[in-house]
């Protein structure tokens, strides 16, 4: 992501929560990655970081802020999926 961005650019991204309800579950196929852990993606990878992560991750950007946010994404009238997530503004 730094490589391509252009200079004083940003980037916004967002990353699974270690402290979302659905870590650990399911089956792990790496270190904090795991499928089977929602239903509805029962076939997708889901990846789980923490904020120490995420500043090694995005040491290279002049400036970054991370927030912890909760959405929630209703499947039908009945069923609602809460999802814990670490968002990343990263300044080039």
């Amino acid at each position: 992501m730094y490589r391509v961005l252009k200079p004083n650019g940003y980037i916004l991204v967002n990353f699974m929560s270690i402290e979302d309800d659905s870590f650990g579950l399911g089956k792990e196929i790496e270190k904090n990655t795991f499928i089977g852990s929602r239903e509805g993606e029962e076939n997708i990878p889901h990846y789980y970081t923490d904020i120490d992560e995420l500043k090694e991750l995005f040491k290279r950007f002049r400036e970054i802020e991370i927030f912890k946010n909760e959405y929630r994404f209703s499947i039908d009238s009945i069923n609602t999926i809460k999802s814990r997530m670490l968002d990343v503004i990263g300044y080039k």
